[in-house]
């Protein structure tokens, strides 16, 4: 089983569509946790009287996103964690597809329209859910089996088996506070491990971007800048590796293809 976890922050006109969008394409067998950082809008009645998810943690202030992300993984039951933004809109078979990238790989992660660096695309307008579906289709289909293997990935949507957190441990909450950059060394733990790390690039999510961030008082790219700051300081050397996302060296051993349009470095 797949533990989906959704760190949430008001904003339920996004979380209503993501679970829905789960609940559309999703056949493997899952439950979803919804983690709410003290929402102050109408979050928790409309997951309630709607049965959106299998199981709500709420906490009685926002935390931020890491603290959310470790607490649902700690209520989690299924062997595969799956960590979801609330503004994601998922796609047919969009789970199925990175689960079976973890025969080869330990983290994995999608394409889509709204992130950093590697993993963002363009797929062709799109303006409703069947138009979504069915660009989506056709970049499958072209880029059908295609996988990177990279140092990183972010963390809008990552997928890994729960044995692998296990070993790497949780989110660094207390270092990294409301969010961002937890993610990337989160991969940076699993790579020192010697675990390997995909975008899957067949996957294609929409992420409509930085809606709960927008919520929060506090500036942005000050935030953004603090936490990447905190995080060369504490994996020094190996922060040539946050300037260079994809790995060198050629083909990685899965006869993959590497993105054309992409740079892997900064």
């Amino acid at each position: 089983m797949v533990s989906i976890i959704i760190p949430v922050y008001n904003n339920i006109k996004y979380t209503k569509q993501c679970i829905q969008s789960i609940k559309e394409n999703t056949s493997v067998e899952h439950e979803i946790i919804v983690v709410d950082n003290s929402s102050n809008d109408d979050t928790i009645e409309v997951l309630e009287s709607c049965k959106l998810a299998d199981k709500i943690v709420t906490l009685v202030k926002n935390y931020g996103f890491p603290y959310a992300i470790n607490r649902g993984v700690e209520e989690s039951k299924g062997d595969i964690i799956c960590l979801l933004n609330n503004d994601i809109i998922t796609t047919p078979g969009w789970l199925d597809r990175l689960i079976e990238e973890l025969d080869h790989y330990d983290i994995v992660g999608p394409v889509t329209n709204f992130v950093t660096k590697m993993q963002k695309v363009r797929i062709g307008v799109y303006d409703n859910k069947e138009s979504l579906y069915r660009k989506a289709k056709e970049w499958s289909q072209e880029h059908k089996g295609e996988t990177i293997e990279v140092n990183w990935i972010i963390g809008f949507a990552m997928v890994f088996k729960k044995s692998l957190w296990d070993v790497v441990g949780p989110f660094d909450a207390d270092l990294f506070k409301i969010g961002n950059y937890e993610d990337i060394d989160f991969c940076f733990n699993a790579k020192r491990l010697g675990f390997r790390i995909a975008i899957v690039k067949d996957v294609y999510l929409h992420h409509y971007g930085s809606k709960t961030f927008g919520l929060i008082k506090t500036s942005y790219n000050k935030l953004l800048y603090e936490n990447q700051q905190k995080l060369l300081k504490k994996w020094g050397t190996m922060v040539h590796y946050l300037k260079r996302q994809e790995i060198s060296g050629g083909n990685n051993g899965r006869g993959d293809q590497r993105s054309k349009d992409q740079p892997g470095v900064w």
